[in-house]
């Protein structure tokens, strides 16, 4: 599947290159960024096709990029990712020009859909298994610690020979 040129603006950096990498697996071209409006300003350098954006920033930043996406590039498809089933979050976002809003956490191929018009509504939330919750809190320390799978495992507390099987084993299905 060719995908397209998506820009993916998200202030939660481990969530943000998690999805980039699967996005990339389903044949996107994805540039990441933080969601701050002056993430708008890639636009000039590559005219986006499709725009993910976090809008769940305490300051906005990511409803703001919405907005500028739109002003820029008219035809950009925006799907915005809301965290903790805030619905008036994401009927702003929608407001503001997002085609689509999803809540977060999301897998690629959910978004996938979003961006290519698949999806005619959200899906309700769905509760994280224990596993799921556990590799996505390593992999905001692994991203923290700077891919350090030792300090990785001392921050943790468990040891570093766990952390390489989680790894191994890839996030939970």
């Amino acid at each position: 599947m060719s995908g397209g040129e998506v820009l993916l603006a998200d202030d939660d950096q481990a969530a943000r290159e998690e999805l980039a990498r699967d996005l990339r697996r389903l044949g996107y071209d994805v540039m990441t960024a933080p969601a701050a409006r002056r993430s708008a300003q890639l636009v000039k350098k590559c005219p986006f096709k499709y725009a993910v954006v976090g809008v769940h920033s305490p300051r906005r930043r990511g409803l703001d990029l919405v907005a500028e996406l739109r002003r820029v590039l008219i035809d950009v498809r925006i799907v915005a990712l809301v965290r903790d089933s805030r619905v008036e979050t994401a009927l702003e976002a929608m407001g503001r020009g997002a085609h689509f809003y999803l809540n977060k956490p999301v897998d690629a191929g959910d978004v996938s859909s979003a961006l290519t018009g698949g999806r005619q509504f959200p899906q309700p939330a769905q509760t994280m298994t224990l596993a799921r919750v556990e590799w996505d809190h390593m992999q905001r320390i692994l991203a923290g610690c700077g891919g350090n799978v030792s300090e990785t495992a001392r921050r943790l507390g468990i040891t570093r020979r766990t952390v390489q099987l989680k790894l191994k084993h890839g996030p939970p299905t």
